[in-house]
């Protein structure tokens, strides 16, 4: 195993030219030293991996060389401090945004290290980066279920290896759910049955799994009215409306689009949640058509939800799962029209910023 190098643990020797410890004057009699190299055993067996800003003192934005980028399936999970790889997760994360690192490296990475991680903050991160940002949007539609595959299994073996009731189960446990596609399990869990220990009557977990069997099509309309019918609450009602959402026929798409947009006297929390779940899956043809019709109706809520929470479900709604330049030209050609209010437009603004950094990292890695 080659060496992990700490750019924060390196120390240097006090030599000439350091002030003197009695009067502060310089000590000109310190003679030059000459150090010479000293070959660590193995280190040159394979590339070490190389954290700077280890120890996260700095504000700098850390950026892996190649070699490190390289090692990292390899060697993560045998650094020991949860600080130093909490600061290769926020590398990668910066990387995939500036196109620097390779969607495909993450994957690789997670399903290496995470199976080995304890760390609650990391688990719970780094499971929504894979599960949200590189399986939803980053990876090209072709790759995405072999990714998927990597994820979900390694989130299985995290889940069969953590403490019952753990926190480590609640993480790996949920990013199985989003991800995982064996619908017998997620209906089991659906169902209550052979839940993971501290998730027994969780009912955030239980609409999770089903929006995930909903993505697929494998829930029907009837079973997730039966399923709030049971959840008659708040939360349930929620779950149900982005459930219902993610149903990928061209039928629920309307329905949803129609209780997204339409005068139907929605709270501001219902209309968040039936757009958290209209885009979610890889079915970009289905939901092509509705890139314009965001740009039409979205903004013509104005008049009936406020600006705070119209900027909400404007970030929510935009269409970035459909990853093509002409979705960010429709967004060009809206705010260029002059006429949207300044929290749509700062919604457009700042959705079309993160889609061309999808654009340009499936550009640069394809």
């Amino acid at each position: 195993m080659g060496a992990t190098v700490d750019r924060d643990e390196v120390t240097v020797p006090v030599g000439a030219g350091q002030a003197g410890v009695g009067d502060g004057a310089p000590d000109a009699a310190a003679p030059d030293i000459e150090v010479p190299d000293i070959e660590v055993p193995g280190a040159a067996a394979e590339p070490a991996l190389l954290i700077p800003n280890a120890g996260d003192l700095t504000w700098a934005r850390v950026v892996l060389s190649e070699e490190s980028l390289a090692a990292l399936p390899r060697q993560l999970a045998s650094v020991g401090s949860a600080q130093h790889r909490a600061v290769v997760w926020v590398a990668l994360t910066d990387g995939l945004a500036t196109a620097t690192v390779d969607p495909r490296l993450v994957v690789d990475t997670f399903a290496a290290a995470w199976p080995t991680e304890d760390n609650p903050s990391i688990l719970s991160r780094s499971g929504a980066l894979l599960s949200s940002r590189v399986l939803g949007e980053y990876l090209p539609d072709e790759a995405v279920p072999e990714a998927q595959g990597a994820v979900a299994g390694a989130a299985r073996a995290r889940l069969g290896s953590a403490a019952p009731g753990s926190t480590q189960v609640l993480a790996a446990a949920r990013v199985l759910a989003a991800t995982s596609r064996d619908a017998d399990l997620l209906r089991r869990w659906a169902a209550g049955e052979g839940l993971p220990d501290g998730l027994a009557g969780d009912r955030d977990f239980r609409w999770l799994v089903l929006r995930s069997l909903a993505v697929t099509g494998a829930a029907t309309v009837a079973e997730l009215e039966a399923a709030r019918a049971e959840d008659d609450s708040l939360q349930g009602n929620l779950g149900a409306l982005t459930a219902r959402a993610a149903l990928p026929t061209e039928d629920d798409k309307a329905w949803a689009w129609e209780q997204l947009v339409g005068d139907h006297g929605r709270s501001n929390h219902e209309l968040n949640a039936l757009a958290a779940g209209f885009w979610t899956g890889r079915h970009t043809d289905l939901v092509r058509p509705y890139v314009a019709r965001f740009h039409r109706d979205v903004p013509a809520l104005e008049g009936r939800v406020g600006q705070d929470a119209l900027a909400r479900v404007a970030s929510l709604a935009y269409p970035r799962a459909v990853v093509e330049e002409a979705t960010v030209e429709a967004t060009e050609q809206a705010l260029a029209g002059g006429s949207l209010s300044p929290a749509v437009r700062r919604a457009l603004v700042d959705q079309r910023s993160v889609l061309r950094e999808v654009l340009r990292s499936r550009e640069t890695f394809a």
